[in-house]
């Protein structure tokens, strides 16, 4: 007896049923494929005996989308091709871009290591997930809360890099890369360059071209660095010294020129322009 019959293409539940024999269709839906996937299976009672995947669910129009968009607003469709590691997606994406745009698109080796670093943490995130859910289908929900345990850290990281914990946008070509190489070019020409961070700078942002100034200066408090001070602890499980990260204590040891407050600043940069200038 047949009870429905469609095209291997259409996603019915109960695609073809005769006697013990029944095709079935396997998604695509959210909690078992996350929608990218499907299934038809042929079952023979509780056995079964063949399984043809279908490809290609994600239909959210990113290419068609992409087609309208320059290449530098690009990556805002590119990161959510695959959200659990948006960042290895922006930077397959930038490193072709930049083969294209020839010479004038280098990136500087300082932000092709940042470049890799953030891709690796958003791989090993991206790994937590399959494997945590994995856990969960054996049985093991233990192992479910430990890699998500890591995951919530290293998604603290990336939101520091960029502000966001996922879709950083930090690859693009008009933030962190092309600016440390329109540094490049600004000192080339003997021109000053003076970096003013404010509370708070962190993440890829410190690590590029926010400290790359022939004079770095903070306003007093603010908190500067690659990751907050609650990750580094829990990071490498010590107590960090008081004031760590703040802007004193970065003049303190050499990693700004000043703290100035915001009151005094205008007249600060004038000060500092006429020397650098002279």
């Amino acid at each position: 007896m047949t009870v429905s019959r469609a095209p291997e293409a259409v996603a019915l539940d109960v695609v073809e049923q005769s006697g013990n024999r029944m095709v079935l269709s396997m998604g695509p839906q959210h909690p078992s494929t996350h929608g990218v996937l499907q299934v038809i299976t042929e079952i023979d009672g509780e056995t079964v005996t063949k399984a043809s995947p279908e490809i290609g669910y994600l239909h959210t129009g990113i290419e068609k989308s992409a087609e309208n968009l320059f290449w530098s607003q690009a990556s805002t469709v590119i990161e959510r091709m695959d959200y659990l590691s948006p960042l290895t997606n922006a930077l397959c994406y930038y490193l072709a871009v930049e083969q294209l745009l020839g010479p004038d698109a280098a990136v500087p080796p300082r932000a092709q290591a940042i470049r890799v670093l953030l891709a690796e943490l958003s791989r090993i995130a991206s790994h937590c997930v399959w494997l945590g859910t994995g856990g969960i289908d054996l049985g093991a929900i233990s192992t479910f809360f430990y890699t998500f345990d890591i995951r919530e850290d290293i998604l603290d990281l990336l939101e520091q890099s960029g502000g966001a914990r996922m879709h950083e946008g930090m690859f693009s070509l008009m933030q962190m890369a092309k600016t440390s190489g329109a540094l490049s070019r600004h000192a080339a020409a003997r021109l000053p360059y003076i970096s003013i961070l404010t509370h708070p700078t962190m993440g890829g942002v410190t690590a590029s071209f926010a400290t790359l100034g022939d004079l770095n200066i903070a306003e007093p408090g603010a908190l500067i660095g690659f990751a907050g001070p609650r990750v580094i602890e829990q990071t490498i499980r010590q107590k960090l010294p008081e004031g760590f990260q703040r802007s004193e204590f970065l003049l303190e040891h050499g990693f700004l020129d000043a703290v100035v407050p915001r009151k005094e600043l205008k007249a600060f940069i004038a000060s500092s322009l006429d020397l650098l200038l002279t």
